[in-house]
C-alpha cells in the first residue's frame, strides 16, 4: 500500500497570508454554532500520512487550543469565517487518528475573553453568522 505524503489541495477560497499562514482572528464556529474560536494562523499538512487534510490552528473561547483538520472543517468565504461540520463539536478527527482530546468545559468554567491568547486580540468583529 502506497502513502501519500503530499496534502491535497489547499481550498482556494481561503486566504493565506503572503508567508504561508492563516490569518490571525478569523471566526471559527464550532459544530453546533455555540462556540467561538479563532484562528492563531498556525497552517500544517495534516499528520495523518494517509489524509489530504490540512490543519488549521484555533483558540477556542473554552480555553483550549488545537489544530482542526481540513477534512472536518469549510471556509465559508461570504463571512470569512470556518465552520466545522464533522467530527465532533470543536475537534475534527480523521479515522486513523484517535481523537484524545476533552470535551469543552461547561459554559461557567470558560475564561474572560480577556485572557485568551492573541488570536482572541487582533480587531476583528464577528460575523455574528454561525
Amino acid at each position: 500500500m502506497t502513502i501519500n505524503r503530499e496534502p491535497g489541495p489547499w481550498p482556494s477560497e481561503f486566504p493565506i497570508t503572503a508567508d504561508g499562514k492563516v490569518t490571525k482572528g478569523l471566526v471559527v464556529w464550532s459544530l453546533s454554532g455555540e462556540i467561538e474560536g479563532r484562528t492563531t494562523g498556525a497552517r500544517m499538512r495534516c499528520q495523518d500520512p494517509k489524509c489530504p487534510g490540512w490543519f488549521i490552528g484555533v483558540q477556542w473561547e473554552t480555553g483550549q487550543n488545537m489544530r482542526v483538520c481540513s477534512q472536518g472543517w469549510k471556509y465559508v468565504p461570504e463571512t470569512n469565517s470556518v465552520k466545522m461540520e464533522g467530527a465532533r463539536e470543536i475537534s475534527s478527527t480523521s479515522t486513523t487518528i484517535p481523537d484524545r482530546r476533552q470535551p469543552p468545559l461547561p459554559r461557567s468554567e470558560w475564561p474572560d475573553r480577556s485572557k485568551l491568547g492573541p488570536a482572541w486580540r487582533v480587531d476583528r468583529p464577528t460575523t455574528g453568522t454561525r
